[in-house]
């Protein structure tokens, strides 16, 4: 009996432990391909939408240290630039596939119709 319970409890920590690993590491390579897109496309600014961003996620301070990116906020620009609309750049979906991980930016223009944000 206690064999079977110190299985189980084992079990359950390491689920617990890969879990809290896991969400780092994918913040850590989102980091990653989100500074070598800022060179490749030789930005000093970008705006992030945060759709497919996991919840935690936040800049790493090498970015935020040497570029100017923001995700973006509705309340930060005024309803003539929302017209015009704003160039910013969006996640798609991170894709596993065989035992590659796929993070894939791409560009989005954000605009304003009426109260609509497209």
């Amino acid at each position: 009996m206690k064999i079977k319970i110190s299985i189980i409890v084992g079990f359950i920590l390491s689920i617990t432990v890969c879990y809290g690993q896991s969400s780092n590491q994918l913040n850590d390579l989102l980091n990653e391909s989100i500074e070598k897109h800022i060179l490749k496309e030789h930005l000093d600014q970008a705006v992030f939408l945060k759709e497919n961003v996991p919840s935690d996620f936040q800049f790493a301070k090498t970015i935020v240290d040497n570029y100017e990116v923001t995700f973006f906020d509705r309340n930060k620009y005024r309803k003539s630039e929302l017209k015009q609309g704003i160039k910013s750049f969006r996640l798609l979906p991170i894709v596993l596939r065989d035992n590659t991980l796929s993070i894939t930016i791409a560009r989005v223009f954000v605009s304003q119709k009426s109260n609509n944000i497209t």
